[in-house]
């Protein structure tokens, strides 16, 4: 069976509100620092789930676009819902991409932001990594790598806490989504993605962060 979160899309808010309450959603809102004074342009969202970052990246920037890849069908048509409802006339300024996202070509020097907000964690370490080259290349010189995804504290006894934490959480995505992967990925980050922005939440588990693009 193929990894799919179609089953858990009309729960899944509600899982992450009771499992971790509005923290993980707060750590997603970091990345609308990076369209602060960039409010143009053309964004990708991978695995954007049922549209909360991008209803709230469209509503505060009227003048974005956005493609939005997720190989779940039923998270695209509640992403597409929410922000049909949510921010008016903004139809033709989000595109949503049926897909595994590594099978699609995001193209090169493409997209001014691009954002990864807990996918990564999806993927097995070789896997992740391959995606992210495929990413950095897909994005403009000077853009915006906005990422966001659990993290390993580095001191006791939250390191400890943290990993039963995510035993238990791939245990479960396991279960119900059939994704293949049993820990965290190491990203290794390009040399051309400088680390403009950082913010941690839960001791460390939760980490947000925006990088820029080099300029040539």
């Amino acid at each position: 069976m193929s990894a799919s979160f179609d089953r858990l899309a009309n729960s899944y808010e509600m899982i992450e509100r009771v499992s971790f309450g509005a923290k993980l959603q707060r750590m997603r809102e970091h990345g609308l620092l990076a369209f602060r004074n960039r409010p143009n342009g053309r964004a990708l969202l991978l695995g954007d789930g049922n549209g909360r970052f991008s209803s709230a990246t469209l509503a505060r920037n009227p003048a974005l676009s956005i493609d939005s890849i997720d190989s779940s069908a039923r998270m695209l048509e509640l992403a597409a819902k929410r922000i049909n409802d949510s921010v008016p006339n903004s139809a033709n300024r989000y595109r949503t991409i049926h897909a595994n996202a590594l099978d699609e070509d995001f193209g090169v020097c493409r997209y001014d932001f691009i954002a990864i907000q807990f996918f990564l964690d999806c993927f097995p370490e070789r896997t992740a990594n391959r995606l992210v080259q495929r990413i950095e290349a897909s994005l403009k010189p000077g853009g915006r790598l906005i990422y966001t995804d659990f993290a390993i504290p580095n001191v006791q006894p939250w390191q400890t806490i943290s990993r039963f934490i995510l035993f238990a959480l791939y245990r479960f995505f396991r279960a119900t989504t059939a994704i293949k992967v049993r820990q965290l990925p190491y990203i290794h980050w390009p040399n051309t993605l400088e680390l403009v922005s950082q913010r941690e939440s839960l001791k460390g588990m939760l980490i947000g962060e925006i990088r820029a693009k080099a300029e040539p």
